[in-house]
């Protein structure tokens, strides 16, 4: 066991390389959603519980908040919403009975968005306000009940869809 620069002992040996392996260690967990702060100054060992890897994510989408925020892209030629780690129209999985803040932001362009959230059904529960230009809108919207239901822009459902599943 070799003693750590606060006099403690690592657990394993390697730990004392963390200053080296930590930032490409921590790129990596931060690029697939498992981790998202990390003090550098005081080194810690994160322990990812099978709840945070399958909830992976919720996280990605999601903030400590209850935040889902989703961005517009373009990709392929094709508008596309995107989560925070740049996942492609993310399946959203959401708790009944939570308020949610949900927060769009378009790309700086003239071109317009509106996020629709449908039930299985198509009916319509909520929307946001038009975007563009850079433009962002935050709501909020509270799902009552246990299922599925999808998101979709008003004016590009074909490319800019996903899946939310409420438990």
């Amino acid at each position: 066991m070799e003693k750590n620069r606060n006099g403690g002992k690592n657990l394993i040996g390697f730990l004392s390389l963390a200053k080296t392996i930590t930032p490409i260690l921590v790129t990596s967990l931060i690029g697939i959603g498992l981790i998202t702060i990390l003090n550098f100054d005081d080194i810690n060992l994160v322990t990812l519980s099978e709840k945070n890897i399958a909830h992976a994510q919720l996280e990605d989408s999601t903030a400590s908040q209850n935040i889902v925020d989703l961005k517009v892209a373009e990709r392929n030629n094709n508008f596309v919403w995107t989560s925070v780690n740049g996942q492609v129209n993310p399946t959203l999985n959401l708790k009944s009975g939570i308020d949610y803040t949900i927060q769009v932001e378009s790309m700086d362009n003239n071109i317009t968005h509106q996020l629709i959230i449908q039930n299985e059904s198509g009916k319509q529960l909520t929307k946001s306000d038009e975007i563009s230009n850079g433009q962002t809108d935050d709501f909020t919207f509270t799902f009552r009940d246990i299922g599925k239901y999808q998101y979709h822009c008003q004016y590009h459902p074909e490319t800019m869809h996903g899946n939310i599943v409420v438990s």
